[in-house]
């Protein structure tokens, strides 16, 4: 009897195909798999996010996505999918700004360096609009997974 090894990195799986995917689908999951095989600690935040989505609306660019943790897979959609545990919406820096934030102490976002400080500005100039925000654990683990810090 063998036994199988995990993967090192989330599989992800296009439902619209990897050729219809919007760049900031395929931007985010590559970033999120890349994160994952470099820190195989944050398959704990990954597989804790099973059965959760994240919607990332990004009006500059016109496009928007529906991120869905599924075990070992990341499924990416086009467009906000059913009810997502977290909708973010913002430009397409700003969505990449949240890239640096940091992890400090217990695992939670630092928000006290110059990244951090950034996207708290942008929450408060309404830059940055996040809905479920009260899920906070969801929240802190999809930081987590988005950090290249």
């Amino acid at each position: 009897m063998s036994a199988t090894a995990s993967p090192t990195a989330p599989a992800v799986v296009y439902t619209d195909g990897e050729d219809e995917a919007s760049a900031m689908g395929t931007m985010l999951a590559g970033l999120i798999t890349a994160n994952v095989e470099q820190h195989p600690e944050r398959w704990d935040d990954f597989h804790a996010l099973s059965g959760q989505s994240v919607a990332i609306q990004v009006p500059d660019i016109g496009e928007a996505i529906t991120l869905t943790f599924a075990g070992d897979d990341l499924v990416v959609r086009n467009g906000v999918q059913g009810r997502p545990a977290v909708t973010i919406t913002a430009d397409s820096d700003v969505v990449m700004a949240l890239n640096l934030v940091k992890t400090g102490p217990f695992g939670l976002p630092n928000y006290f360096d110059s990244a951090g400080r950034d996207v708290v500005k942008a929450l408060v100039n309404r830059k940055l609009r996040i809905g479920g925000m009260w899920r906070v654990d969801t929240l802190n683990r999809v930081t987590r997974l988005f950090s290249v810090a």
